[in-house]
């Protein structure tokens, strides 16, 4: 009987200490320099296309689980240069590396062509998912600028981290019966307060290139979509038969939550704050 607790305190423990040591790292690569904050960022990446791969699609071939590692590479490549023009000729890229090696398998009659439609489908909506969403946070460092980026992450980690301690403290309404066991009303919004007092606080410390009115608007932004982000990937989970908050990588497995909300937020993110400053 104390199997399930301790398990559930494990994971709660994960929930809390990845994104914490997470928060840790980024910043740290941040304040080193775009070229560490781009290899985090590309290991981060890896990781969690190659949870979310195998989250939505079983384990994959490894044609396909290559194919979609170089794919989420040069993603991160096109975001770390600042070229996101060229981010849906990469989707394409893999798309076509994807049907070019199911053919060369079926004609040279190699084993394994079975579930080849649900094999490309999955690599290519983990490659979107993880890629394309990654790729914009690399283009807020490289285009718009370090206290930006520094923005993001802090706003984005305080509303995570305050809504899951509050969640467990005060929380008593789910945000959703059917997609998340742990995720409140209540915590939501302390996290949506945290957000924009994280934003507040950092124009106070950090000189940014918005208005007061630009760092409480975006800060209001990301507190509303980064939790979005949290239940999509919980939804994900659900379907997929799991617990939330289940690992799929042994040691690793929060990874994957750790980074959904930010995931979600930054493509809107990067658009707006570009409109705005650029």
């Amino acid at each position: 009987m104390a199997a399930a607790p301790a398990t559930r305190t494990a994971r709660t423990r994960g929930r809390v200490a990845v994104p914490l040591v997470l928060l840790i790292a980024v910043v740290a690569t941040l304040r080193a320099g775009p070229v560490p904050f781009a290899v985090l960022a590309g290991v981060l990446l890896a990781l969690t296309f190659l949870e979310l791969r195998r989250l939505i699609g079983g384990a994959g071939s490894r044609a396909s689980l290559v194919m979609g590692l170089v794919a989420v590479a040069a993603m991160t490549w096109m975001g770390a240069t600042g070229r996101p023009e060229h981010l849906p000729w990469g989707m394409a890229g893999l798309l076509l590396s994807l049907l070019a090696g199911r053919v060369v398998m079926l004609e040279t009659g190699h084993r394994g062509v079975e579930g080849a439609t649900a094999d490309i489908a999955s690599t290519a909506a983990a490659v979107a998912v993880v890629g394309l969403t990654g790729a914009h946070v690399l283009l807020i460092r490289n285009s718009i600028g370090y206290e930006v980026t520094l923005l993001f992450v802090v706003v984005v980690a305080a509303d995570a981290l305050v809504a899951a301690a509050a969640s467990r403290v005060v929380g008593r309404h789910r945000l959703s019966a059917r997609v998340s066991t742990s995720r409140t009303w209540e915590g939501a919004a302390f996290g949506f307060a945290a957000a924009l007092a994280a934003g507040l606080l950092l124009a106070r410390l950090v000189e940014l290139p918005l208005s007061t009115r630009g760092v409480v608007g975006m800060s209001a932004m990301l507190g509303l979509l980064a939790p979005v982000g949290d239940l999509a990937s919980s939804a994900v989970q659900r379907s997929a038969g799991l617990e939330e908050d289940a690992g799929w990588l042994p040691g690793i497995g929060e990874v994957l939550n750790a980074l959904d909300g930010a995931l979600f937020a930054a493509p809107f993110f990067y658009w707006a704050v570009r409109t705005l400053v650029l």
